[in-house]
């Protein structure tokens, strides 16, 4: 270890190290805590170790346990390695859960509550949705729903709202919100009043007769001498009418000294008029801002009520319930207090206040118990040691806030601490440390902000190379001209970088310096970065057309691709045999590989899917194999669907069928091997709801084409057969031989001003009304507050960009490529990665990039890239034939199709048809109405009744074997009340002498039947979708049975919804269908029957009547 390294390990106080990129800070930490235990000062039990990712958790685990068996020879090491699954090494998040499991009661909260992020904002999307149609008739909520539209201020507040600001134990004060940013206002409003008038007085000593625009500014600021009167009297409509009555134009060329006076003194007027107008809008608008804030506060109760209820919480919640255990609960304090001895905090630069206060509390001298937060003066003087680098903080949109660590340094080494930093870079050659200071001395200069990161130059290690490392920037101007025989600039960029990978590796190009000496840079030591995903299927692409191998870490094309399609395409036939599009995709798709015209005599035959009379086709003599493989394919799958599990279906399909043995063949498809990986976690995570085959279809299908990321399908691969492409973020914490900084150009996503609130640190929730009077024209957002918010966002988002600038460059060790693109929205912006490098190095913009002397050495330009590389097309006017085939397309006329397809569910036309009475008669209470309450849950316990039935009739039910997602959807200790209730209700019904009965005699019994009807009888085709609860097929009729555990019995409910499950059943079965609807918790059948044979027809054309 180098010196700065051994004074932070050594470190015998309170410590804040400043820890740079690759600077050792993991064996920093490692052999520090190894040295509290080689001295004695501590046992492994007494250290308490946090970090920020669980992958960090477990290398530092792996490591100090590696430290301590090099020192075991120690007495002390030897006597604490016993005793290493006691360490307590864990992220911060799982230990504050811990902490508030506690106490959990003291937030009304079970002590089996869960982190469960999707759980928690699908429950705050439903209660938003719910709460703005109950509040519907709300003035407030009228003028914000104008403001923003009704879906942004669903999504964009409430249920935004509830996912990062509200919190289960430090819930905001509403009630007071509005007041406070008043009495704000009315103090702006005195102060920049004062400042006007000072103004006006200035334009109205003015010579008049000097000038015309002397004369017209008087006759504006005429108007301003009562607005401090306006002001105390709150007429704040009045005071608006007369700022907007103002024109302050600036006088031309000028040499009179009082139009000198004039011109200097206007921009200053129209800026102070701008805020006042902010100010006098916002505080005319009062009202509707108060109402919005006690709609907010109550919206909270009900999202903290649903979190009580649920068990499912967010990481903020577990944080700030932590933190309010140890400053109430001083017995608890105390315990976790003595138990540890030290603690030490990983990357702290992605935390934020609620976590530093936790820790100092953690750390508060031991006869101390405050009822606040203690001060650093107040904490135990060697216990806290916090590691982290301001410049690497990129997790805003987590709560991470880098003036915490900022903070930290002064008021530790203030308080007896000690400050450290590690400044020497162990990770990259020194002419790329070189090149980071000379271009961050630049990018990070005057951070005087709070949240704006500081740089100070990084010290290197000695070179391992024998030339200099690789530093280029591949860049392509803007175009001048859109020319149609080129690619676009992005497709241009990819081709280069890819490009310049393969001639690095098939020309030795690059050297690097691995685990035995130098060897060239192959394909596995290239890492692509990206600001954002948004083009990473045109470097896919371009990498593809080299058949350079690669994984990517943030899969957007999953549903783009063939794989996908394929395997959608086949479990779609299995369950819709009559979908002819799927059936093509399948006769043409590897597993079968049919010809086109094949394919079409197939289709047009139009017989049920893989017909074994086809095979005996003529024109199928040829092919008799191909569609005896697609018979045993479409029967396995048909056989299998919902009786295996979805991730064994697909595995067969993969595997034994040979879709990945196809992939294999060529080179270019290799990159698609990985997608199984990504479809096999869907399937498990359906496997694990017990997710239909059907139902799975249904939510992958809008899927299909687009590209989009799928949230919390990431994966990071522990060893890369090839290029990696993954995101900046994805990359903190790594390292790479060689780092290509990709779509540097990005402008990214920016903050956008029709977002419908901020958060502000000093006034908290700031929202977005707009101006519906004349005045202003009805579109400016006049919220001073909310305009403040704005600009705060965008400063913090540009000081975070900077950070991500410098992790991207630094997970560089021997060779550094940036690329990127000039276009008309972003060469003069300095909001992209790529200006920033290029200004920081010399680069004047407004001016070419290549004719910057300083740029010289590095700039390498991307050339035009003909279409015809990218697509592999020819000129039509290089091929005769296709030329005479566009003139017969051009002229041919073009058939119209007016039909259109409509979707819908059962249960939906039921909802809109059905006019409910009054609920009837109440039902029996069970013992599980103590717990569910809410519509989720109730939702969830009518799931589990038919899931109990449908395995006991089959004789496979065991409460073991309940899918754990459904289980958690309870809470833990209410659970095993919750399934006697579900046991109870089922035995009620299966007890029945009709059910048993019929159970006993049935040829077939279906559970969860689903179906697609269809109707044709309108110009429209209608497709109408249901799962069938139970089927029972006697010899002479078929019985269909739908569940519902509702309280009441609702006189006339569900009649459509049953007589659609009649029409479906009547197209595959001449018997007659009895419907039957149950009412579980009265062990009550009522037969549903059967209308007159127009009654669907009637029942459709009312749907669409309403439905119009």
């Amino acid at each position: 270890m180098d010196g700065h390294q051994r004074k932070a390990v050594d470190c015998n106080r309170n410590a804040v190290v400043s820890a740079g990129a690759g600077s050792g800070k993991t064996t920093v930490l490692a052999e520090r805590f190894v040295r509290l235990v080689r001295e004695g000062r501590a046992g492994v039990e007494n250290i308490l170790t946090l970090t920020f990712t669980r992958k960090a958790a477990r290398e530092m685990h792996s490591r100090i346990y590696e430290l301590m068996l090099r020192d075991r020879d120690n007495p002390k090491i030897a006597e604490q390695l016993p005793l290493f699954h006691n360490a307590q090494i864990s992220t911060l998040d799982s230990f504050c859960s811990q902490i508030a499991r506690n106490w959990s009661q003291r937030f009304g909260i079970s002590s089996d509550f869960r982190v469960d992020e999707e759980a928690a904002t699908r429950s705050a999307e439903g209660i938003a949705l719910q709460f703005m149609l109950e509040k519907g008739e709300s003035e407030a909520l009228g003028q914000f729903v104008y403001a923003n539209g009704f879906e942004t201020v669903h999504q964009g507040y409430f249920t935004s709202l509830a996912v990062a600001d509200l919190s289960l134990a430090r819930p905001l004060d509403f009630s007071t919100m509005w007041a406070n940013q008043e009495s704000f206002l009315e103090g702006e409003l005195r102060r920049k009043t004062a400042v006007l008038l000072q103004h006006v007085g200035v334009v109205q000593s003015l010579d008049a007769t000097s000038a015309a625009s002397i004369r017209n500014a008087q006759k504006s600021a005429v108007l301003l001498v009562d607005i401090e009167d306006l002001s105390e009297r709150k007429h704040y409509d009045r005071i608006e009418s007369l700022l907007s009555a103002c024109s302050f134009q600036k006088p031309g060329n000028v040499k009179q000294p009082d139009l000198i006076v004039l011109k200097d003194l206007i921009d200053l007027l129209r800026q102070i008029i701008n805020e006042l107008m902010n100010i006098v809008v916002t505080l005319g608008s009062g009202k509707l801002l108060d109402g919005i804030f006690n709609l907010s506060g109550e919206f909270q109760e009900r999202v903290i009520d649903a979190r009580r209820t649920t068990g499912a919480v967010f990481y903020h919640d577990v944080v700030s319930m932590a933190l309010t255990c140890l400053l109430e609960n001083h017995e608890l304090r105390d315990y976790y207090k003595s138990k540890f001895s030290f603690i030490m905090i990983d990357e702290f630069q992605d935390n934020n206040r609620l976590q530093r206060d936790l820790l100092y509390l953690l750390a508060e001298k031991s006869h101390y118990s405050s009822e606040r937060v203690p001060y650093a003066g107040e904490l135990e003087p060697q216990k806290l040691f916090f590691v982290g680098d301001e410049k690497q903080s990129i997790y805003q949109f987590r709560g991470a806030d880098v003036s915490v660590f900022k903070e930290l340094a002064d008021e530790i080494s203030s308080n007896a601490g000690e400050s450290v930093t590690l400044p020497r870079n162990y990770r990259a050659e020194p002419e790329l440390i070189e090149f980071y200071n000379r271009v961050f001395s630049r990018v990070m200069a005057g951070a005087e902000r709070p949240f704006e990161a500081r740089f100070e130059g990084l010290e290197s290690r000695d070179s391992r190379l024998p030339e200099e490392p690789t530093i280029e920037i591949l860049f392509k101007p803007a175009a001048q001209e859109t020319d149609s025989d080129v690619v676009e600039n992005v497709d241009a960029e990819a081709i280069a970088v890819a490009r310049y990978i393969e001639r690095s590796v098939k020309n030795n190009a690059l050297q690097i310096a691995g685990s035995e000496g130098l060897r060239p840079a192959e394909y596995h030591d290239f890492a692509i970065l990206m600001r954002s995903t948004s083009n990473q299927n045109r470097f896919e692409r371009a990498l593809r057309l080299l058949n350079i191998p690669y994984t990517v870490q943030n899969i957007r094309s999953l549903f783009m691709e063939a794989p996908a399609n394929d395997l959608y395409c086949i479990l779609q036939l299995a369950v819709y045999p009559r979908d002819k599009t799927s059936y093509a995709t399948v006769l043409r798709s590897p597993f079968v590989n049919l010809s086109d015209d094949a394919v079409i005599r197939v289709l047009l035959e139009d017989r049920g899917p893989f017909d074994p009379a086809l095979r005996e086709l003529p024109f199928l003599r040829e092919d008799r194999a191909k569609m005896q493989r697609g018979e045993e394919l479409f029967g396995y799958v048909r056989d299998n669907a919902d009786v295996v599990p979805l991730a064994e279906l697909l595995f067969t399909l993969w595997y034994r069928f040979g879709y990945r043995y196809y992939l294999l063949r060529s080179p270019s498809r290799h990159p698609h091997l990985e997608y199984y990986d990504y479809l096999a976690e869907l399937a498990r995570r359906a496997d694990r709801n017990m997710v239909p085959l059907a139902q799975f279809l249904d939510e992958i299908r809008p899927h299909l084409g687009r590209y989009e990321r799928i949230p919390d399908l990431d994966t990071l691969k522990e060893e890369s057969a090839g290029v990696q492409i993954m995101t900046i973020h994805r990359a903190k914490g790594l390292e790479f031989p060689v780092v290509i900084l990709a779509n540097a150009g990005n402008m990214g996503k920016n903050s956008r001003i029709d977002v419908p609130y901020f958060t502000t640190d000093q006034f908290g929730i700031t929202v977005n009304l707009k101006k519906q009077t004349a005045i202003g024209s009805g579109s400016g957002r006049y919220n001073y507050f909310y305009t403040m918010g704005r600009d705060e966002q965008r400063e913090k988002e540009r000081a975070e960009l900077k950070r991500l600038l410098y992790v991207a460059l630094t997970r560089a060790q021997y060779h550094l490529v940036i690329s990127g693109c000039h276009n008309r929205n972003n060469r003069s912006n300095d909001g992209n990665l790529l200006n920033m490098v290029l200004v920081a190095l010399g680069w004047e913009p407004g001016t070419d990039v290549q004719d910057s002397p300083s740029l010289s050495r590095y700039i390498k330009e991307i050339p035009e890239v003909p279409q015809t590389t990218l697509y592999g097309i020819k000129k039509i006017e290089d091929d005769s034939k296709a030329k005479d085939l566009l003139r017969r397309y051009r002229l041919a006329s073009v058939p119209v199709f007016a039909r259109k397809e409509i979707e819908t569910t059962a249960t939906e036309i039921d909802t809109v048809l059905s006019v409910h009475q009054e609920t009837g008669r109440s039902l029996s209470p069970i013992d599980a109405d103590k717990v569910i309450q809410g519509d989720e849950l109730e939702a969830a316990f009518g799931t589990l009744c038919h899931l109990v039935i449908s395995r006991k009739i089959l004789k496979t039910y065991s409460p073991q074997t309940l899918p754990v997602a459904l289980r958690e959807q309870f809470p833990d200790t209410k659970f095993p009340m919750i399934l006697r209730s579900a046991e109870f209700l089922a035995e009620g019904f299966l007890g029945l002498s009709m059910v048993s009965q019929a159970i006993s005699t049935a040829h077939s019994v279906e559970s969860e039947l689903q179906f697609l009807l269809r109707d044709e009888a309108k110009d429209d085709q209608f497709y109408i979708r249901g799962i069938i609860d139970l089927l029972i097929e006697l010899n002479d009729r078929t019985l269909i049975f739908d569940f519902k555990t509702n309280k009441a019995v609702s006189p006339g409910a569900y009649h459509h919804q049953l007589n659609i499950y009649r029409s479906a059943v009547k197209e595959w079965t001449d018997k007659k269908v009895e419907c039957y609807l149950v009412y579980l918790r009265g062990s009550e059948i009522i037969e549903v029957p059967e209308p007159p044979s127009t009654a669907f027809r009637d029942m459709i054309d009312a749907f669409f009547c309403s439905s119009e």
